[in-house]
Formats: structure tokens, sequence, C-alpha cells
């Protein structure tokens, strides 16, 4: 594709339109996130809302529902966020190349 919604974006995340479906905690799961990539944007998982085997279940139903990229989103804020991301499937880039990072505590 060529023209004004060819960006670098695209050629970056291998996608068609230059368009993130961000990680919305219990609303971008699996069927959100490959909709939205295989429309042609980048599909992202709300990995932070789920506990590991969840997320491994998560990532394999998207890659089921779509070849094309997506990603995942994991929050920094958690206790356990180093291990998140170490024995994350969506951290092997065969599954799930590209990751977002959310931050902060809301003070309510």
């Amino acid at each position: 594709m060529s023209g004004a919604l060819d960006t670098r974006l695209c050629e970056l995340v291998d996608v068609r339109y230059p368009i993130v479906q961000t990680g919305m905690g219990w609303v971008s799961g699996p069927r959100l996130t490959a909709a939205s990539s295989q429309a042609g944007a980048l599909g992202i998982l709300a990995g932070g809302t789920m506990t590991l085997a969840e997320l491994e279940r998560a990532v394999n139903e998207v890659k089921e529902r779509t070849d094309r990229p997506f990603g995942v989103n994991f929050r920094t804020d958690q206790p356990d966020v180093e291990d998140r991301v170490e024995r994350s499937p969506a951290t092997d880039k065969r599954r799930a190349p590209t990751s977002s990072a959310a931050c902060g505590t809301a003070a309510w």
C-alpha cells in the first residue's frame, strides 16, 4: 500500500493502517485483538488483567483467529511484572511480535 496512510509505523509493525487498538483491561481480549489485526490495525491484547495461564490461552486464541501481527500489553506497576514479561508467551516474537506497557496507579 502506498499513500497518506502508508507510514513508518505500518512498516515497523507490518500493518495496513497506522491504527493501534490499545490493550484495555477486561476489554481487549482475543476476539477484539484478532479482529483489529485482521482489519489491518495493530491489535493489542490486555495482558495485565490475566494470569499467565490465561495469557497463554489468549495469545494462542489470537493466533488461531488471525495470522496478522498483534501485541500484548503489560502493567509495569504489577508486583510480578518482571516474571510476567520473562515467562509470558507474549514476549516470544514468533507468537506476539509487539508489546506495550502501561504504568501508574490510580489514586481514587
